[in-house]
């Protein structure tokens, strides 16, 4: 099997990704950073961080739900809203009302979100908050939806739309007595598993809340099933609507705050990182924050939005088994050795005859590394402190080490105010983005000037 193939697989995921990976990944653009590929599937088909009761920031311990406002969630990553309104068209949770947060408000919060990132959407889900149905509060909330229809997904249309449909707009969930306005959402109360098949829609809901305090591990195995039963499921049409929200009693008092950070928050954290990558719908938390919020959206992306990078070093033997000899010893000391696809080592001589060259790298407290510079040169360079050093006699790591090419270099940066590296791909052509470069702007190619040598670049996430 030829090298490029064993090492450089993850031009595969750089062809798929690559424009995503032509920014910073945050939380106020997650979703435009996706890649094309996906944006033409349905808004199902991937993974959305949601809040349970979102706009009970300011309520009473037995009724508020969450720490941070709508507009802190948003920015946070979260994309799933659960609005419940009173009969004034207050943000309610049971019989507590919240007077500061009209209906209105909570629009125009979204609506800002969505000027400033026109490439997200929102789905927001309204429920009407009150112990009898009444026609007056759909009479004011078909009004106050028609009033601010540019804001919405076409309310005509009951189908659930594709990421390029829903941009730039709130997709509109509806749980109140009029079929005329967005997405019908009938969901039975208390529900483990609910399955919602409306005008060619299909939604699976797990809202089960009623959970003892001292029994929160029912609950987490209710949430680890479904999200089991969303990641396996094959139809990337169907929504998945998970509550890991419940209610459990404190000195008598229900106190679903306590019973999200002390249990249900730190299983789901630990769930996600066992059950791995994966599609699981919409994740709705109480008492989110951007950690978790972007522990569910990363769910999305093939790469990991660790540590920042603090230092790199380069490995350059002759023999293969003296070069894996010097990474074993690197990284029993806390370096952590560069792989591509499979788990492979990358070596950045590949088909070049020449030394086995691998580079290593350490994360976590230390200035981040900002960038990276090569240099390629006819003759040596002087030893400089900035450049990438071999592991024992501190000479500089020549990248064509006895290849018979060019004499290649490699300088880590650290400028304060610019995005730290957190992690390094390899390419094995040079359109694309983020690439090593030359001091004249070039790809820098670490294999250069060996004519059966493949061509290496080394690619830079931020």
């Amino acid at each position: 099997m030829n090298k490029s193939n064993i090492y450089f697989n993850l031009v595969i995921i750089i062809l798929c990704f690559s424009n995503m990976l032509s920014g910073q990944i945050t939380g106020k653009n997650w979703i435009s950073q996706l890649p094309q590929s996906m944006k033409n599937k349905s808004i199902a088909s991937i993974t959305i961080p949601g809040t349970h009761d979102s706009g009970t920031k300011n309520l009473p311990i037995a009724f508020g739900t969450q720490y941070s406002s709508i507009e802190e969630q948003l920015n946070f990553g979260v994309r799933f809203l659960d609005i419940r309104l009173n009969n004034g068209l207050f943000i309610a949770h049971g019989v507590a009302p919240d007077p500061s947060q009209p209906f209105s408000s909570v629009l125009n919060t979204c609506s800002n979100f969505l000027k400033k990132n026109p490439n997200e959407f929102i789905i927001m889900s309204v429920k009407e908050e009150t112990t009898v149905s009444l026609p007056a509060w759909a009479l004011l909330m078909t009004t106050e939806i028609t009033s601010n229809k540019n804001l919405f997904y076409d309310l005509n249309n009951k189908k659930i739309p594709t990421i390029n449909e829903a941009k730039g707009k709130i997709v509109l969930l509806s749980r109140f007595s009029n079929p005329d306005a967005g997405i019908r959402f009938d969901v039975s109360d208390n529900t483990p598993d609910d399955e919602i098949g409306k005008n060619g829609n299909t939604i699976y809901v797990q809202d089960r809340y009623d959970i003892d305090l001292q029994q929160s591990y029912r609950k987490e195995a209710i949430v680890k099933d479904f999200l089991k039963k969303a990641a396996s499921n094959s139809n990337e049409d169907a929504l998945f609507i998970n509550f890991t929200s419940a209610v459990g009693s404190l000195y008598g008092l229900p106190n679903p705050k306590k019973l999200a950070d002390e249990d249900i928050n730190p299983f789901l954290m630990k769930e996600l990182d066992t059950q791995g990558r994966n599609r699981y719908g919409c994740i709705l938390m109480d008492c989110i924050n951007a950690d978790h919020a972007k522990k569910i959206y990363e769910n999305n992306f093939p790469i990991s939005l660790g540590e920042p990078i603090t230092d790199v070093i380069g490995v350059s033997r002759g023999s293969k088994s003296t070069a894996d000899s010097d990474v074993r010893g690197m990284e029993s000391k806390g370096w952590k050795l560069f792989k591509g696809q499979n788990n492979k080592a990358v070596d950045f001589n590949a088909g070049a005859s020449g030394h086995h060259i691998y580079i290593l790298y350490k994360t976590g407290s230390g200035t981040p590394l900002t960038g990276l510079k090569a240099y390629i040169r006819e003759s040596s360079m002087s030893k400089t402190s900035n450049f990438v050093l071999s592991c024992d006699d501190g000479a500089m790591t020549d990248f064509n080490n006895d290849a018979g090419g060019k004499y290649i270099y490699l300088e880590k940066i650290r400028n304060s105010g610019e995005e730290p590296i957190r992690k390094l791909g390899v390419a094995n052509f040079s359109t694309a983005s983020n690439l090593v470069k030359e001091e004249n702007g070039a790809s820098a190619n670490f294999n250069r000037g060996i004519e059966k040598g493949d061509n290496i670049y080394l690619k830079i996430y931020k």
